[in-house]
Order: structure tokens, then C-alpha cells, then sequence
């Protein structure tokens, strides 16, 4: 199974940018306003097929963090990631997903974190599935692998807003709560 990876960097963007007469420096604008684009149409393509957005400002509630709801074991290829969530819907759908073992899309915005096995995590409250009908764009398909070697790119980079990136895994495992 070939997984995509990003066509195209914001440099590589500004290097074709500049090709076309834009400004090597001062074609930011012009990129951001080219990824937000993109992002709106993926977004809006997304919400079609029925994906919903939960915005980060959620994660936390009167000043309180939110509890993690539920949380699912992933395999992708050999590597394996917990990614939880504390969205009520999704944690309902790790537990149908975990039940039946699926394979499925999920991820999230990629947070780093040394401490955790692949150095790195989805952020809990921008986890996103895609079931074996649909599949996000090939630019923001990824390996566990692919991420750990550079954290700090798939952190800064990417489609959508915030940025994310997803994972083709096999739910091994379900548990619910923290």
C-alpha cells in the first residue's frame, strides 16, 4: 500500500512562485492565501462526506483541561500509536471501530513530544476518521514512521487548520477513559 507524501513544500511553493514572477521574499501572502484555498476546498469536500471539525479551543473548559474520552491502539505498518480524543462521537467511534478491529484513516494535528514511543502525538481534540469509503487527499496521507523522522515538519506543516495529518491503521485495541 503506496502512501503519499506532500507534493509540495512552502519552499518548493516559493521557488515556483518566483519562476512565475512572484517575489522570492515577499510571496508569503501569496502562499498563505494559496494554502488557505486548498484548505478550504479539502475542508469543505470533508464536511460533504460528513467529517466534522472540533476547534481547539475546545480542549479546554473553564479553565479546566477535558478528560480523555476513549482512546484506540493503532498498527500502521510496524509501528503502533494510542491516539485518544475528547470528542464525544468520536470516542463513541474508536469504540464501534475498536469492536470490530477495522482498518481505517485517523489523524489529527501532529504534536511533538519525546516522551511518548514515536515521538510525537495527535492532538486529542482535532482527531479525524475516515472509513474505508472515503480517504483524505493523498498530499496528507503519512507513515508513523514517516512522522518520527521528522516531528517538527509534520508539526509545522500541512493542510487544513490547524494542520493534520493521517495514518492508514489496523484498531487494535479500544479503551475507553484515560
Amino acid at each position: 500500500e503506496a502512501l503519499g507524501t506532500p507534493s509540495a513544500t512552502p519552499e518548493m511553493l516559493r521557488e515556483k512562485m518566483a519562476g512565475k514572477g512572484g517575489k522570492r521574499e515577499k510571496d508569503s501572502g501569496l502562499i498563505n492565501n494559496l494554502d488557505s484555498l486548498l484548505t478550504s476546498v479539502i475542508e469543505n469536500k470533508a464536511r460533504e462526506k460528513g467529517v466534522t471539525y472540533p476547534e481547539l479551543s475546545d480542549t479546554k473548559r473553564h479553565g479546566v483541561r477535558k478528560t480523555i474520552l476513549a482512546k484506540v491502539l493503532v498498527k500502521n505498518r510496524m509501528r503502533e500509536i494510542w491516539i485518544e480524543t475528547f470528542e464525544p462521537d468520536i470516542a463513541y467511534q474508536f469504540k464501534r471501530l475498536g469492536e470490530k478491529r477495522a482498518t481505517v484513516w485517523l489523524g489529527g494535528q501532529v504534536i511533538p513530544d519525546k516522551s511518548r514511543v514515536n515521538g510525537f502525538y495527535f492532538h486529542p481534540a482535532t482527531i479525524l476518521i475516515y472509513n474505508n469509503r472515503n480517504e483524505p487527499a493523498g498530499l496528507v496521507q503519512v507513515t508513523v514512521e514517516k512522522i518520527s523522522r521528522d516531528v517538527e515538519y509534520y508539526n509545522k506543516y500541512g493542510l487544513m487548520t490547524p494542520n493534520r495529518w493521517f495514518i492508514r491503521g489496523k484498531i487494535i485495541d479500544y479503551r475507553s477513559g484515560t
